[in-house]
């Protein structure tokens, strides 16, 4: 049924209804928590005009452990005689 103009209302006694609260929309929260006034701002992340990747394997600059392409089992030299063991 649809209602009629405001002026036809009844006068209600009481106190006015208010709105309810605002509250935070559903969805995927923030990555880094709001941290207060008097905590420092930095992040845990590295700064990027810092030094290159240091690789973990090698110790070379340009990439990291997952991508070395450095020294294999394969390329590491074999004793003369091959890698038989000498059993006594």
């Amino acid at each position: 049924m649809p209602s009629n103009e405001p002026k036809l209302w009844p006068k209600v006694v009481g106190e006015p209804i208010i709105p309810p609260y605002m509250r935070r929309a559903p969805g995927r929260p923030k990555k880094l928590r709001r941290k207060a006034n008097d905590e420092p701002k930095t992040s845990g992340k590295p700064k990027r005009n810092q030094e290159t990747v240091r690789c973990g394997t090698c110790k070379e600059l340009g990439h990291n452990t997952r991508t070395c392409k450095g020294k294999t089992a394969a390329d590491r030299s074999l004793p003369m005689g091959g890698n038989k063991v000498n059993i006594l």
